[in-house]
């Protein structure tokens, strides 16, 4: 018989056959169980050691049950779990051209931040579906070179750029740090 198997699974977790499934998404959340056709969401674990207080008090979590007909990479579950963890921002500004976007969905564009230790900026992306190949990743701002680093930002190669589109490859499962100056 089967055992309960825990995971951390950021923003969702699937159970799926060959042509249906159904995915759980989650704002907050990254606790999710299997067992069987059963999948679960955790939604506090209020351990009292370390911390006597960890998890008290009040709680707001939304989460999302998302059927579909197809395996989750062809269903696009990260997409779509991207975005209900992360829901579009209203401003009164809007850009004329987004900072930086992928040529394909094999990529996902993660995280935009400043550099750690300058002032460059840094771009995580990762890979989720188990593929590789070479992406354009198009940047809307001016920038004089990329560099792939490493996950702290060490120094890396020099990545190709062609008409503002660094040449990004990518491997199954990557993570992938691009530092921009």
């Amino acid at each position: 018989m089967p055992r309960s198997t825990r995971v951390p699974a950021h923003r969702w977790a699937d159970l799926s056959e060959h042509r249906f499934g159904v995915a759980l998404l989650n704002d907050c959340k990254y606790g999710h169980s299997c067992h069987g056709n059963e999948l679960r969401l955790s939604l506090l674990r209020a351990s009292k050691s370390p911390d006597p207080d960890a998890d008290m008090g009040r709680h707001e979590f939304a989460y999302a049950v998302m059927p579909h007909r197809s395996g989750w990479r062809e269903a696009r579950v990260v997409d779509y779990a991207r975005r209900f963890n992360a829901p579009f921002r209203w401003t009164s500004h809007e850009p004329a051209e987004p900072f930086a976007t992928v040529a394909r969905p094999n990529l996902v564009l993660d995280t935009i931040k400043r550099a750690e230790d300058s002032d460059a900026v840094v771009l995580r992306l990762y890979e989720p579906h188990g593929a590789r190949g070479v992406v354009g990743l198009r940047v809307g701002v001016p920038f004089a070179s990329a560099q792939r680093t490493n996950a702290l930002e060490d120094e890396g190669d020099e990545l190709e750029v062609h008409d503002g589109n660094v040449v990004l490859p990518y491997r199954p499962h990557e993570i992938v740090t691009v530092k921009l100056r």
